[in-house]
């Protein structure tokens, strides 16, 4: 499986990963903090071409469920808090 990268683009801002479990992934991106559950599908085929299995990032419409951006003097506070949260109850 192809799992989530150590830095990435995304929307135009460079992502770095600051921690990550089996379940939650946190990065740094654009002076705040992303805390994200990891996705992941098993591979699929479209028009004869085979993706493999990957994890990725919540989708846009996802943020707020499974995705949350924290930005501000406590961002880094509030987003361990959060990373914390989602690893005890996922």
């Amino acid at each position: 499986m192809k799992i989530l990268p150590k830095e990435m683009k995304n929307h135009g801002y460079v992502m770095k990963q600051i921690k990550r479990t089996d379940k939650v992934v946190m990065y740094s991106k654009a002076g705040g903090y992303e805390v994200c559950l990891i996705q992941s599908h098993n591979g699929y085929e479209i028009k004869g071409i085979k993706i493999e299995a990957a994890e990725y990032l919540p989708k846009d419409e996802d943020f707020g469920i499974k995705g949350w951006y924290y930005g501000g003097p406590n961002g880094r506070q509030m987003a361990e808090k959060k990373f914390r949260e989602l690893e005890e109850t996922s």
